[in-house]
């Protein structure tokens, strides 16, 4: 079988640039073959879908595995959640693993929306919306504390990657 190689762009329009696993705007995405294509999967865009680079290195080659890698928020955000945790936990013995993790899922929702909202506003030439909603992401990193700054820049993607991509 013959690859289509403008199937890729195709992908990358439908998903507007967005990786499918941690839901950030990539600016190097890969398409990628949900049942791989040399596994018999069909190289058609219903098979395949926008990752980052971080997650396409590390998505599940099993194809039923893949909607748990989704939900987890791919490997951007399982790393860092993982890391988090370690350091959360050793930092505030009293935190349960349960409240950290919806603070922890409330702030992924959060960030993953700001950076969807600035790349909308980006490419809609709204560029004062697109400042106030930089400003409003680098308000909310600088008022962490030291402690937990570092914590953000060790577990999360940098904020340049929430802003417009890896």
């Amino acid at each position: 079988m013959t690859r289509n190689l403008s199937l890729p762009r195709q992908v990358y329009a439908r998903d507007c640039g967005v990786c499918q696993a941690c839901f950030l705007f990539t600016t190097a995405p890969e398409a990628h073959h949900l049942k791989a294509f040399v596994d018999g999967g069909d190289d058609r865009v219903d098979n395949m879908v926008t990752l980052c680079r971080r997650c396409h290195k590390h998505v599940p080659s099993d194809p039923s595995k893949f909607l748990d890698y989704q939900r987890q928020g791919g490997y951007t955000w399982v790393e860092g959640r993982k890391y988090a945790w370690d350091r959360m936990s050793e930092q505030c013995p009293d935190l349960t693993r349960s409240s950290f993790l919806k603070a922890y899922t409330e702030f992924r929702m959060g960030m993953m929306l700001s950076s969807m909202e600035y790349r909308l506003s980006v490419q809609d030439g709204n560029l004062s919306r697109a400042a106030e909603i930089e400003e409003d992401i680098r308000r909310r990193y600088a008022s962490l504390s030291r402690d937990r700054r570092k914590l953000f820049d060790d577990s999360m993607p940098p904020l340049d990657c929430i802003l417009c991509g890896f």
